[in-house]
């Protein structure tokens, strides 16, 4: 096999005029991208049945779909003219299959592939490995989040090797879980593709691993809706909870002494809110001998968070106003400065975009500085000034259910006007619920970056925090490393801790109270 200009790719289905809405979606990506050119539809003869699957689960799983999991129509005219413009071929049309010289055969349903379909490509079958276990252990608690793995065969082994992997936060059901775990896939592969186009080789994670998946049992499936309910049940009283005002779940602050490496979440000292709101996604700013704290004021009568600021007094903090409040949901309010102004990026998910606010009256008056990324679900995003170059870090929803917690999405910019955005080439460079999503500014520690990021597992939003150290950054490169990981085991009273921020030796951060 030669190498193209484009990479050539080969679809396998057993029918394509059954496949799901994010087989639509992974192959309209295909179509959008130059780098790549579909050259075959393949269908195969027959289905193979999955090894790891239950009676029980086979019969109960369609219904669950059918009612909590409908996935989400597309109908893209790319896809609808490449299906119009192609006839399947047959697994067993070998010499005009090995005449369309595939680079990848990307099979989108996994009892399709095997080793003898590895031949007729040049970098082997490659197809998405989404068991019910993997997904039913997730769910259960047995594992704290659903991975994702991208497996493909080769002429090399007789099992599938391991090429990626991703993972998502489990869902309540099931079958909601498959259904987001195919669609997080379509980002997965493509960035998989995107890799190969431009390396010319598989970065597989392991030449050698190979990957099972053991039968799901009937007492698995049994104790799965037994959770299913004890979860609802859970839910309905936290409601019933919130609606009547008793001891409602509210994110508070924290705050004591200590940096993002040392630091005591035991020796906090608690700043509540009064009523029923929360305040989160504390960020700390020194003015004139004063330590201001910029946070995520959220409403549960409006549904909306906005900014507010305060002054911390000792462990107390006397609220200022209102610094940034829009129609919108708002939260996340990094500062930075530059060239003696301050500039706010807060998380602005809702209108599709990043926005830079200018202050003009500090703290409270700010207006609208710079705007990028427009159309992207881009959540708790923040500026890296290293080395002479600006880096926006931020955490982009690019599947069709706009997942922020799993992907890190990095681009080059050239400051707060936002006119230069450079994407990363190997984005997202982390595919991780546990790890991906920011949590705070960086900080620099004995030579160190840190980069704190959210633990989003256990079904839990931000169930904890984890300190990233930043070991390669460039356009081409990204590499971090985990050396710390708090969660909230720390305190009774608390499910979930997901921010945090440092000045001197003061640190803030949030959390999840529940009693």
């Amino acid at each position: 096999f030669e190498y193209m200009p484009q990479l050539r790719i080969g679809f396998l289905a057993h029918d394509w005029t059954q496949v799901e809405p994010w087989v639509h979606r992974l192959i309209d990506r295909m179509i959008s991208d130059k780098k790549f050119t579909i050259t075959a539809l393949i269908e195969a003869d027959a289905v193979a049945e999955p090894a790891n699957q239950n009676w029980l689960y086979k019969l109960i799983n369609p219904i669950e779909s059918k009612l909590f999991a409908r996935p989400v129509q597309t109908d893209t005219m790319n896809v609808k003219t490449l299906f119009e413009s192609q006839s399947p071929l047959k697994t067993g049309d070998t010499n005009t299959i090995l005449s369309q010289k595939l680079d990848v055969i990307v099979s989108v349903e996994p009892g399709l592939a095997d080793r003898q379909l590895a031949g007729f490509s040049c970098h082997g079958v490659w197809f998405p490995g989404i068991s019910g276990l993997q997904a039913l252990s997730a769910v259960t608690g047995k594992e704290p989040v659903a991975k994702i793995e991208l497996l493909r065969f080769t002429n090399d082994y007789s099992d599938p090797e391991l090429i990626a992997e991703a993972s998502i936060n489990p869902k309540l059901l099931l079958a909601r879980n498959v259904l987001s775990m195919k669609e997080k896939a379509v980002v997965l592969i493509t960035r998989e593709l995107n890799r190969l186009a431009d390396a010319g080789f598989v970065g597989a994670i392991s030449q050698n691993e190979i990957v099972h998946h053991s039968k799901v049992g009937t007492s698995a499936v049994v104790s799965y809706y037994i959770s299913v309910v004890n979860k609802m049940l859970v839910r309905g009283f936290a409601t019933l909870k919130r609606k009547s005002g008793i001891r409602p779940d509210k994110f508070t602050l924290r705050t004591g002494t200590g940096n993002a490496l040392d630091f005591d979440p035991k020796a906090t000292i608690e700043i509540i809110p009064d009523g029923n709101n929360f305040w989160a996604d504390p960020f700390l700013w020194e003015r004139d001998g004063k330590t201001y704290c910029f946070y995520e004021h959220y409403s549960r009568a409006t549904k909306l968070g906005h900014i507010q600021v305060g002054v911390l007094e000792g462990d107390q903090m006397r609220v200022l106003g209102d610094a940034l409040k829009t129609d919108i949901h708002l939260s996340f309010p990094f500062l930075f400065e530059e060239d003696g102004e301050l500039y706010m990026m807060p998380e602005t998910c809702a209108n599709k975009r990043i926005e830079i606010w200018r202050c003009t009256v500090f703290p409270l008056k700010w207006e609208l500085h710079s705007t990028a990324l427009e159309g992207h679900c881009a959540a708790d995003s923040m500026i890296l000034r290293r080395d002479g170059k600006w880096w926006l870090f931020t955490n982009i929803g690019s599947d069709v259910y706009c997942d922020n917690c799993s992907e890190l999405h990095i681009f080059e910019i050239d400051g707060p006007d936002l006119k230069k955005v450079k994407p990363h080439a190997a984005n997202p460079v982390v595919m991780d619920s546990r790890t991906a999503r920011n949590a705070g500014r960086f900080h620099e520690i004995d030579g160190q970056l840190i980069r704190p990021s959210q633990d989003n597992s256990h079904g839990q939003y931000g169930f904890g925090l984890n300190m990233m150290v930043v070991e390669d950054l460039s356009l081409e490169s990204y590499r971090e490393r985990l050396v710390r990981r708090i969660n909230p085991k720390f305190d009774p009273t608390i499910a979930a801790c997901h921010h945090f921020d440092q000045l001197g030796d003061r640190f803030i951060m949030d959390a999840l109270k529940t009693n």
